[in-house]
């Protein structure tokens, strides 16, 4: 069950120092003007973007689990590999 969710955007993140991903940058989709914040990965090496935030009132410290929504820029077929660390303060 599901109590509680963590929306994390291109838009709310950024490259890691170390092995971090291309800059966020916004671009318009020329149909209907609909922006969205991207943020390019390389396909030869490891590459990271992190995120603050606060956890919902209600988390207990047990596990979270990601689930990743992307697209590729090209028709190829290409495999991904996606990972999620987290650290507390």
């Amino acid at each position: 069950m599901i109590d509680g969710q963590l929306i994390l955007t291109a838009a709310g993140g950024w490259p890691s120092t170390t092995n971090g991903c291309a800059d966020v940058v916004k671009v318009e989709y020329g149909t209907n003007d609909v922006d969205l914040y991207l943020a390019d990965f390389d396909p030869d090496s490891d590459e990271y973007m992190q995120w603050t935030v606060v956890m919902p009132s209600d988390y207990d410290g047990g596990t979270v689990t990601g689930v990743f929504y992307w697209l590729a820029d090209s028709a190829n077929a290409n495999d991904v590999v996606w990972g999620l660390q987290g650290r507390s303060y």
